[in-house]
């Protein structure tokens, strides 16, 4: 660990070489890991160490990472941050390449005496050294929400995440439904696969992209590009592979065989209990008549087949998506803490601090 800067007289910040993290410092982030969990996500399976250890010591190929924790005079953690941001030489949007993404996670008992606020006036220098415009910021909890208005936080999105008991799935209510849809749509027909053909990779990508530009105007910040979203896509695909994440996928065909629809699910085995929605779409014309009902239903019954052991299916929408949230909810889905976006101006930050 390399010392950046003291702070409040007691607290120093270190820089953390986390492709190559001692145990004891990984063994604090899990704790601080599992103190968040119990605090808002502690519906979902408890979160591993050897999970924790791989996603905390890996980033996106595109991203340049840095992370830091934070001790008291005695060695103890009192927190840890990240913030990330586009590699310069990646040919992205300028809105991408100006901004920078950050987290903040104090414990419980070091939380309202200003390591958060020193943490961000730390993190503020940096953005400001790199030439960022802006930091963005997730947060589900209140005093978090407190704490970005206290700085002139902008929401910028709101996510709703939710989750599915997956070992009591209603089959008979799911069976009824797609009789019910089915009827009306005879001409409509529903495919499952772990994998997708080849003949079909063309209009899967172009689907994606058509929903993605959808999905784009409930986010201010998403200033939507094509050519930069399907090499992140593809990006991310790989990353996913080497990770050993499986994809299951359903789609809806018309009669001559045109793909209209699809749904598409991943799951990770270093959680086995859970499995997580990755998008659903209809195309434009063949909207409101039931059919990204259908896809769910069709792919949620056959993870229930490959996958027997899962316990949690987890899925998020923006807070503007009010189709898919409604779908969501007559399915059974159950809420978990909203997820705000706030997005910081750099020039605001450091006028605040160094007023």
């Amino acid at each position: 660990m390399i010392e950046k800067e003291k702070i409040l007289d007691k607290y120093r910040i270190y820089e953390v070489d986390f492709k190559n993290i001692s145990d004891g410092d990984m063994n604090d982030i899990y704790g601080l890991t599992l103190e968040r969990w119990e605090e808002s996500y502690f519906m979902l399976p408890k979160p591993t160490f050897e999970n924790e250890k791989h996603e905390y010591t890996h980033n996106h190929p595109s991203d340049i990472a840095s992370k830091y924790i934070i001790r008291d005079n005695t060695g103890e953690l009192v927190a840890a941050t990240t913030i990330s941001r586009i590699k310069p030489e990646i040919d992205a949007p300028e809105d991408e390449k100006n901004r920078g993404w950050i987290s903040i996670s104090v414990r419980k008992e070091f939380r309202r005496v200003g390591v958060g606020t020193e943490t961000l006036k730390f993190l503020t220098g940096y953005a400001h050294e790199k030439n960022l415009k802006k930091l963005q910021v997730f947060t589900s909890m209140d005093e978090g929400v407190k704490f970005c208005e206290r700085f002139k936080g902008e929401i910028t999105g709101r996510s709703y995440f939710n989750y599915l008991d997956f070992r009591n799935l209603d089959t008979k209510k799911f069976q009824r439904i797609m009789d019910v849809i089915q009827k009306e749509n005879p001409g409509i027909s529903i495919s499952t696969s772990v994998s997708l053909k080849d003949s079909d990779r063309e209009k899967y990508l172009k689907l994606l992209c058509e929903f993605a530009e959808d999905i784009s105007i409930y986010s201010p910040e998403w200033n939507y590009d094509e050519k930069f979203f399907l090499e992140m896509t593809l990006e991310n695909e790989q990353v996913e592979k080497e990770k050993g994440i499986a994809r299951l996928f359903s789609h809806a065909r018309t009669e001559n065989g045109e793909i209209i629809g699809m749904s598409e699910l991943h799951y990770n085995p270093k959680k086995p209990k859970e499995i997580y929605t990755e998008i659903t779409g209809v195309t434009k014309d063949y909207r409101k008549r039931g059919i990204a009902k259908l896809l769910k239903i069709k792919l949620f019954l056959f993870a229930k087949e490959m996958y027997p052991d899962i316990e949690i299916l987890l899925t998020e929408n923006d807070e503007g998506n009010s189709n898919m949230r409604k779908i969501n909810h007559d399915f059974g889905f159950k809420n978990m803490p909203i997820q705000t976006e706030y997005t910081f101006k750099i020039d605001t930050l450091k006028k605040l601090f160094d007023d």
